[in-house]
């Protein structure tokens, strides 16, 4: 269906080249550049995803199978074709050619073929991120060697993010996600030296809260170091 369409879109632009070459009256070029230029649309889509799927496949991203159109779609497509062959005229000039054509096919461009390609790129991007909880993020030190670090993750994790909201236009972008990822594992891993108990403190305290009994004189020391005692709020739970 999809191979159908590209030929159509391609058939359709070249003869709409010719009429305006050939000087056909205004009205009735506008009229059909309209129908032609809504077809030529669909194929861009189809296009561009083709683009994005031949990048994914090739650096190595997991994709779900090709989603095949409906097999009245499919029908549609051929008789249009079938059409087109014999009166092209008539046949970009039938008003059920949006309906029963045009909108079911850029529907199924943009629901099916990119949002899956959308999909499957998120999924990727989030099986290579680190998991690193924003708010224990949050609830460290802004100073010091610890501040640094900090910093250096959450800068990592927004630009994972940004390229998340985005299909790539080519492997730099799949390639940025796993380097960032890669860079903000390691930094992650020098956080190793805050003491177990720091940890859990800082876990429970960026989450549901903290107990008392929690704040040991080990953490409260630690704490205290890197200057975070002003940040501590006792409430009721």
């Amino acid at each position: 269906m999809l191979q159908n369409l590209i030929e159509l879109a391609g058939d359709v632009k070249n003869l709409m080249d010719q009429l305006d070459n050939l000087g056909a009256s205004q009205e009735r070029l506008l009229a059909l550049n309209s129908r032609a230029t809504q077809i030529h649309k669909v194929r861009e889509v189809i296009d561009e995803a083709n683009t994005t799927r031949t990048i994914l496949v090739k650096a190595g991203v997991d994709l779900q199978e090709r989603p095949a159109a409906s097999k009245k779609l499919i029908k549609k497509c051929e008789q249009v074709r079938e059409s087109f062959a014999e009166n092209w005229e008539k046949t970009l000039g039938e008003k059920t050619l949006v309906t029963n054509l045009i909108e079911p096919s850029r529907d199924h461009a943009a629901k099916n073929v990119t949002q899956k390609l959308n999909d499957d790129w998120r999924a990727f991007v989030d099986e290579t991120a680190p998991q690193i909880s924003g708010s224990w993020l949050n609830s460290l030190p802004d100073s010091g060697d610890i501040g640094r670090a900090k910093k250096d993750v959450t800068e990592c994790l927004q630009e994972i993010k940004d390229l998340r909201s985005d299909l790539p236009q080519d492997e730099t972008a799949i390639k940025r996600v796993r380097d960032l990822s890669k860079k903000a594992r390691s930094i992650f891993d020098t956080l190793d030296g805050i003491p177990e108990a720091v940890r859990a403190f800082l876990r429970a305290a960026s989450g549901h809260g903290a107990q008392l009994d929690d704040l040991t004189d080990e953490v409260r020391e630690w704490l205290g170091e890197h200057e975070m005692l002003d940040r501590l709020c006792i409430r009721f739970g």
